[in-house]
């Protein structure tokens, strides 16, 4: 008998619930807990074709000027193989996490870069590496950190003056 009416307590609330409105109130605001987790996935390191290409550019464009005010810095400078390199850490912690992101990106970006066109002038990724740090060195405005072909650092200089040394060199490229 018992569940009999726990069974028609069920079906009446469920009954009622479906047909009317129930609005609740409280004098005071209700706090809820909310736990988040988040997971962060990186791209694949080979693209395959030309909707991730384009999609490679758009986000290298989406970093250029976050990577530009990192160099006018002096945070950052150009590998002589074509890639950024931290020079200076910051000392916030999350200023520091941004900037190891944006590096991160930026050079995920120009690896996928770099590998779809050695794969496709059938050249070694060392040559193409090269090839592109010559070609950010050169394009590098004066003042910015640039890695020399012998592995030093120096600041471009303008024409007629000579190259600076950085005071403060934390991190050296593994293979620059």
């Amino acid at each position: 008998m018992r569940v009999g009416k726990m069974l028609f307590l069920v079906c009446s609330v469920a009954a009622l619930g479906s047909c009317a409105q129930v609005r609740l109130s409280s004098p005071n605001p209700l706090l809820f807990d909310v736990d988040v987790d988040t997971e962060i996935r990186s791209p694949p390191l080979q693209s395959r074709d030309g909707a991730a290409a384009a999609n490679l550019q758009q986000k290298r464009r989406i970093h250029m000027s976050e990577v530009q005010a990192l160099k006018n810095a002096h945070i950052v400078g150009e590998t002589r193989n074509g890639y950024l390199q931290i020079l200076k850490e910051p000392e916030e912690s999350v200023y520091r996490s941004y900037v190891d992101r944006i590096v991160e990106e930026e050079n995920r970006a120009r690896y996928l870069l770099y590998s779809t066109e050695a794969k496709k002038e059938e050249k070694s990724l060392t040559r193409i590496e090269a090839r592109y740090g010559e070609r950010w060195r050169d394009d590098a405005f004066p003042g910015e950190y640039v890695q020399q072909p012998d592995g030093s650092w120096a600041k471009k200089e303008d024409p007629g003056q000579e190259a600076a040394r950085p005071a403060d060199t934390h991190r050296r490229a593994s293979g620059g």
